[in-house]
């Protein structure tokens, strides 16, 4: 399937060479791409603080607006610390690489994202069983070496968020936890805070969060969550110093739209709530309680629902290689019409298959 090329940003209403369609796609949960009052924000931002830093955190000029924007992003959360990166893939790869010693051992759950796993040699466990014998085997047999566990906290498989009851039967003392949480800051949690806190009352060894901040909080940006100590021991590692930081304006952003994202998130919540409850009988799907994601895997859902001018993501993930992946995302920027209008391509659909 080639994709398609379109020139305007993306948005539930969007032209397209072949007409107007609706888009249930990306991961554009809040709906700021179009936001006015965000893009504002955004342009105040980088007149005041310019495009980008042209220096290092660790310089001896630094701009303020980077620790009052961690101090919000720490807030949001429920951690001591959190400090922003230029991605979220530098985030996974900073804290990694932090790990990546042989004091440590690693462990990739399945589903992991790519951000997390230090070298491509290295690859996630096919399933929780086999990763749950092998992590309690080296507690038991290695205790030299410091376990550490990485994973997604929303995984599209529904074997993380909300209960994580896969990690509640591990010995968490005695492992660091590390969890992608770019799907989830931002729309799930207390007021959008994540899993973050979530995981701490887990009580594991030691915990670090990290996330793009492109998804949920539409910056260009990454960030990483944990205590203040292991924050201190993380910046004295190279990525922290030699990496440029990401725009200022982005910072700013932070500090100042906690209105917009809070009635953004409220619009979501109501959105994916109707669509629950309104969901056809007899689709198929796979959804994270109260996430926007909602996945079908059947055969013909995607071609579908574009006959009926409606695009889904639908490319073959992580890899080119991969099994296709059809999701339907809602956003705060969808109508009530646009919601029916999936809904009754889906019913047609599932008609079809009688």
């Amino acid at each position: 399937m080639e994709p398609l090329h379109i020139d305007t940003a993306l948005g539930p209403i969007m032209d397209t060479p072949s007409g107007v369609q609706r888009y249930f796609g990306g991961t554009d949960y809040l709906g700021l791409s179009r936001n006015k009052r965000f893009r504002s924000l955004m342009l105040q931002g980088i007149q005041r603080f310019g495009v980008h830093m042209g220096s290092s955190r660790q310089s001896n000029v630094r701009l303020s607006i980077y620790q009052k924007a961690e101090k919000i992003l720490a807030d949001l959360a429920g951690s001591q610390a959190a400090s922003l990166t230029s991605s979220g893939m530098l985030a996974g790869q900073w804290v990694s690489q932090y790990f990546n010693t042989e004091q440590y051992i690693h462990f990739y759950a399945p589903y992991v994202h790519s951000a997390l796993i230090t070298r491509a040699n290295q690859s996630r466990y096919p399933d929780w069983t086999s990763l749950i014998k092998d992590l309690n085997h080296a507690i038991s047999q290695n205790p030299q070496q410091t376990p550490v566990l990485f994973l997604d906290t929303i995984d599209f498989h529904g074997l993380g968020y909300p209960h994580y009851a896969l990690l509640q039967g591990l010995p968490l003392s005695q492992i660091i936890l590390v969890a992608d949480d770019a799907h989830g800051i931002g729309i799930t949690g207390q007021q959008g805070g994540g899993s973050y806190a979530a995981l701490a009352a887990l009580n594991p060894k030691e915990l670090i969060v990290t996330a793009s901040l492109g998804k949920s909080l539409g910056l260009g940006a990454g960030a990483v969550w944990t205590s203040q100590a292991q924050m201190d021991a993380l910046r004295q590692h190279p990525l922290w110093g030699g990496a440029s930081p990401c725009s200022p304006g982005y910072a700013y952003v932070l500090v100042k739209a906690k209105r917009i994202y809070r009635a953004q998130l409220k619009k979501l919540v109501r959105h994916v709530a109707w669509m629950e409850k309104h969901w056809p009988a007899g689709c198929p799907k796979r959804q994270h309680p109260g996430h926007p994601a909602f996945e079908c895997d059947t055969p013909g859902v995607g071609a579908h629902l574009r006959t009926h001018r409606i695009i889904p993501t639908e490319f073959p993930y992580p890899t080119p290689q991969s099994p296709l992946l059809t999701r339907m995302v809602v956003t705060a920027a969808h109508s009530k019409k646009d919601l029916k209008a999936l809904r009754k391509a889906l019913i047609l659909w599932v008609k079809k298959q009688d």
